[in-house]
């Protein structure tokens, strides 16, 4: 199995999907009242038995993400991944800090807020990797998860195939509020080389 890619392409893999999470910090901007900027400085590919080695937060025992399956020109899941005590700062930032009033248990609300940013940053990015791409994709409903590490990888993956994750480093800055995620995607081996065939048609 091979995950080589030209040096090209993985920088515009990751202008693409900074393209991506700058549309969804747009919305979230005005749907929350809140300058809110993201940034992807870093997209690293690996095959799943390196996931650990990658991982934002290897050690934490916690984790909280959202996750959608996509399917269609590929077929995988993209999830964007935090400690689970940041999802705190995430309702904060979600409820301008109003929580409280609002009558409504802790965890819906973590549950909640989490699932309304990470479908707009999820979107964002699909979305702007399908339309410049080329690539037809039909999106499934978003899903909350949580748990500890092996636990969330085995809920992420949809089969036992070989898997390629493209990780996207994304931060999440407001006021008062500075924090990191993990954009994750997992891909078959088939979806994989389709995508990178894809950055060669666009580049011709």
């Amino acid at each position: 199995m091979s995950i080589s890619i030209k040096e090209e392409h993985l920088e515009l893999l990751r202008e693409l999907i900074n393209i991506g999470v700058g549309k969804g910090g747009e919305i979230l901007n005005k749907m929350l009242g809140s300058h809110i900027t993201l940034d992807v400085p870093d997209v690293t590919i690996v095959e799943e038995e390196h996931f650990l080695d990658f991982l934002l937060r290897p050690n934490d025992p916690l984790l909280a993400a959202v996750n959608m399956e996509f399917l269609g020109a590929l077929a995988g899941t993209v999830n964007l991944v935090f400690r689970a005590g940041d999802v705190d700062k995430l309702v904060v930032l979600a409820t301008g800090g109003g929580e409280a009033d609002t009558g409504i248990d802790m965890e819906s609300l973590r549950t909640g807020s989490l699932l309304e940013i990470g479908n707009v940053v999820i979107n964002g990015v699909v979305g702007t990797l399908s339309n410049m791409l080329h690539l037809k994709l039909n999106y499934s409903i978003p899903a909350y998860l949580e748990g500890n590490i092996k636990q969330i990888i085995d809920k992420m993956r949809k089969d036992d195939d070989a898997t390629i994750l493209i990780i996207a480093k994304t931060r999440f800055r407001a006021e008062s509020l500075d924090l990191e995620g993990d954009l994750i995607f997992f891909l078959g081996i088939s979806s994989y080389q389709e995508l990178v065939d894809s950055f060669g048609r666009l580049t011709q």
